[in-house]
């Protein structure tokens, strides 16, 4: 399909007043020549019935004169009119032609445009998949790492903890019965007559249950500690459980966004391949001579 010319503002509007004044002053013409070839036809006959009656009918050479003259005439105004027709319908035909040269170039360029933005839509909506995806996978990657991360940091304190617990709850058993072999063997002491006992003794085995008292104690104040610490460290875990949930929940925004944005880069793209097709079967149909064609001449 050639490319159609594109006609000025103004003489595109001039065009588009004539056409129909034309194309009214073309119809008049065809009734005009319908009317003079009707009287050219009467002239003719009238002329032919004065050839076969002689002059029995019509008076001597005046009467034929005056026929052939009309017949002339008759002649004369048809072909005017005819000449006139044809030039009303070289005209009409030039200017709808270029009418429809400049409609097939204007939606021509329409869909260049058209097709154009639709190309733009696709690299934008490629691009934006590309960065999606670059951006998910990003995110998948930090949720893996965070997840292996907590996974370890959560068995080490597990183990460490339960470690903590078992040694603290071994010496505090230890320290417990020494402490009870010890109060046992105060109380004997005490209540054996056979066993004189010193003051010495006696003081001896006061600091040894006193001295045991204090590591007991401070083998509780370290198992509170530890506690604390065991529960410190699970509400660190708690909250890197809590990270890695945020993580997965952001994971699955970005998922959801970036298919809210593929389906509307999508929906443009298919409204603009769709405007693309529209435009290009009007080009093809004022290429064909469809549509706006001219009336045949």
């Amino acid at each position: 399909m050639g490319a159609g010319k594109v006609l000025a503002q103004g003489e595109y509007e001039r065009y588009v007043r004539e056409v129909p004044a034309l194309k009214s002053r073309l119809q008049s013409a065809r009734t005009r020549l319908a009317l003079e070839m009707r009287m050219r036809d009467t002239a003719k006959n009238l002329a032919e019935l004065h050839h076969k009656a002689g002059n029995s009918m019509f008076k001597g050479k005046a009467a034929h004169q005056q026929h052939a003259e009309e017949l002339s005439a008759a002649n004369a105004k048809v072909q005017q009119v005819e000449v006139e027709i044809t030039d009303l319908s070289t005209r009409l035909r030039l200017m709808e032609n270029a009418l429809r040269d400049h409609e097939g170039a204007v939606l021509a360029g329409a869909v260049r445009t058209v097709a154009g933005d639709a190309a733009r839509i696709a690299d934008d909506a490629d691009d934006f998949a590309q960065k999606m995806h670059s951006r998910c996978a990003a995110l998948e990657r930090q949720l893996a790492d965070q997840r292996s991360t907590h996974h370890a940091e959560r068995d080490q304190l597990v183990a460490e903890h339960q470690k903590t617990r078992l040694a603290l709850e071994e010496q505090v058993r230890q320290l417990q019965a020494r402490q009870h072999e010890l109060e046992t063997r105060r109380v004997a002491r005490e209540t054996d007559d056979s066993d004189p006992e010193t003051p010495l003794t006696r003081h001896s085995a006061n600091r040894a249950v006193e001295r045991l008292t204090g590591e007991l104690t401070v083998l509780r104040e370290h198992k509170a500690d530890a506690e604390d610490r065991a529960r410190s460290l699970e509400v660190r875990l708690d909250d890197a459980l809590l990270k890695a949930q945020e993580t997965r929940q952001q994971l699955a925004e970005v998922r959801a966004q970036a298919a809210d944005m593929a389906d509307a880069a999508q929906a443009r793209l298919e409204a603009a391949t769709m405007r693309a097709d529209k435009a290009m079967r009007c080009v093809d149909a004022f290429a064909g001579g469809i549509g706006a064609a001219a009336p045949a001449l």
